[in-house]
C-alpha cells in the first residue's frame, strides 16, 4: 500500500486527486452547486423522515447561525439608547425639555421592537422584548 498523504517532505498526489484540485471552484451561485444542494436536501428530508427545512439546520450543524438571542435585541436596543441619548443631550433646549434617559429609553423599545420583528418575532425574541421593555 501507497502512503499518499500525512508523510514529511515531498508527497506524491494520486492522480484523480491533481484532476479534481485542477477543476475550478463551484461558485455557490453555479447550477452544479444546487444541484448538490438540493441532492443534499433530499438525502436529509429521507434520512430524517420529514419535509421540515429547519432539520437541515440541525443536522449540517448551523442552527446557531440561524438563531436570534436575547443578546443580540439587547445589544442593538442599548445602542440605539446610548445614540438616541447622546444625540439628545447635544440639543439643551430639548435636555431641559424631556430628560436624556428618558428618550434613550424610547429609543431602545423601539429598537428592540424593530429588530424582534425583524427577526420573524419568535417567542425567544419577544421574551427579550418584553425584558428591554420592562428594564
Amino acid at each position: 500500500m501507497k502512503r499518499l498523504l500525512m508523510t514529511p517532505g515531498p508527497t506524491p498526489v494520486a492522480p484523480e486527486t491533481q484532476l479534481a484540485m485542477a477543476q475550478p471552484i463551484i461558485h455557490h451561485r453555479a447550477p452544479a452547486f444546487m444541484d448538490i444542494l438540493a441532492k443534499v436536501r433530499e438525502d436529509l428530508k429521507y434520512l430524517f423522515q420529514t419535509q421540515q427545512e429547519v432539520l437541515m439546520f440541525a443536522a449540517t450543524g448551523v442552527t446557531h447561525l440561524m438563531s436570534i438571542s436575547g443578546l443580540h435585541v439587547t445589544l442593538v436596543s442599548g445602542l440605539a439608547a446610548w445614540l438616541a441619548a447622546a444625540a439628545w443631550r447635544r440639543v439643551p433646549r430639548l435636555a431641559l425639555a424631556i430628560p436624556a434617559r428618558r428618550v434613550g429609553a424610547a429609543a431602545a423599545i423601539a429598537a428592540a421592537l424593530g429588530y424582534t420583528l425583524f427577526s420573524g418575532f419568535a417567542v425567544p425574541a419577544q421574551r427579550t422584548f418584553w425584558m428591554v421593555t420592562v428594564v
